[in-house]
């Protein structure tokens, strides 16, 4: 698919809120990081909520797993994501940046059309603590 016809249906901004060391898993690091941001599924306004974690397979590369709920910013329905990805850290990069793949789930009317639906997800998190998430349909 050329990137003319890839449209971006979830776009959102925000900042981590918290970072959290877990158990390690066969002596690779493991840590769960949240974070909140503010943007547009679809054609409606909402906050998401996200948690992740990610387990070093090296020292530049991650794999990971989680979850996010959508919220209406006008109250009237959520939608819930789980998602699974990967990051490889370039050389000298100062952000990473994840490809992950989500399913969505709602019984809210306004998201109903994305009920069941798969996204491509895109992440950027920065040395800021600031992330960027941008995801299409995965068709």
């Amino acid at each position: 698919m050329s990137e003319e016809t890839v449209k971006t249906v979830l776009d959102l901004l925000g900042n981590i809120t918290a970072t959290r060391v877990m158990e390690s898993r066969e002596g690779r690091s493991v840590i769960e990081i949240s974070f909140s941001a503010n943007g547009t599924f679809g054609e409606h306004d909402v906050a998401g909520f996200f948690t992740y974690e990610a387990e070093a397979i090296s020292s530049d590369s991650f794999i990971g797993s989680g979850k996010a709920v959508l919220q209406a910013t006008d109250g009237d329905g959520a939608a819930t994501i789980k998602a699974t990805g990967a990051v490889q850290r370039a050389a000298g990069a100062t952000q990473l940046v994840w490809r992950a793949h989500g399913a969505v789930q709602s019984s809210a009317r306004k998201f109903a059309d994305w009920h069941g639906r798969l996204l491509d997800i895109t992440v950027h998190v920065g040395d800021d603590q600031k992330v960027s998430l941008q995801a299409a349909r995965w068709t």
